[in-house]
């Protein structure tokens, strides 16, 4: 119980102040859903047939660093609108490597990065994997792209961005999201002692 000073008026209509005990109820702002994005042609449904946890994204630091690559922690989490975690929900993220290209069978050389990976949420509704900032595809925004399942259940398919990057704007899923939305899938980076690190959240 949270005791509150409560102004009231006696029959005169004079102010007196008179303390009280009130049940205290935390103020909580809801949260704005995460606005969802196409699959795209470029997932990969070998994820879909069997799931586990490999999180790091990065096979080789040497060929990745020589490739050009920059590396990424990225953190997020899973709630509600009201904020309250999802647990035990499977993240599947991919994204193009150095080169601008997703994970083929034919490339045009490894640069020792996956390309794709997969995380589940804790009890917090957390996740984390170790990747790379994005590149561009061909005239593509860099992005990555993440799916939420439960299970086998799709429950989101979403896209992030590269906050205030250029391409942005000339992406026509991008271009489609109010100002707000895009606000919710844009990452912002920030430097670490091993590369960048940049965190969201996801509001299923």
């Amino acid at each position: 119980m949270k005791s509150i000073w409560l102004a009231q008026q006696d029959v005169t209509g004079r102010v007196y102040a008179v303390l009280g005990y009130l049940p205290y109820i935390e103020m909580t702002t809801a949260a704005h859903l995460t606005p969802a994005a196409p699959e795209g042609r470029n997932f990969p449904r070998q994820t879909l047939e069997s799931s586990g946890i490999y999180n790091n994204l990065i096979e080789s630091v040497d060929k990745c660093r020589n490739a050009g690559c920059e590396f990424l922690t990225l953190n997020g989490r899973v709630v509600d609108a009201d904020r309250a975690p999802f647990s035990d929900l499977r993240i599947i993220i991919w994204q193009c490597d150095a080169n601008g290209e997703y994970m083929q069978p034919v490339t045009r050389g490894d640069t020792g990065f996956r390309g794709f990976g997969e995380d589940k949420t804790d009890a917090n509704g957390e996740f984390t994997f170790q990747t790379i900032k994005p590149t561009r595809n061909g005239d593509q925004a860099p992005i990555i792209h993440l799916k939420v399942l439960d299970g086998p259940t799709k429950l989101l398919t979403t896209q992030l961005y590269v906050s205030g990057h250029s391409a942005n704007i000339r992406d026509k899923n991008y271009a489609r999201l109010s100002e707000s939305e895009k606000d919710r899938v844009s990452m912002v980076f920030e430097q670490d002692q091993v590369g960048l690190q940049t965190n969201i959240d996801v509001v299923l």
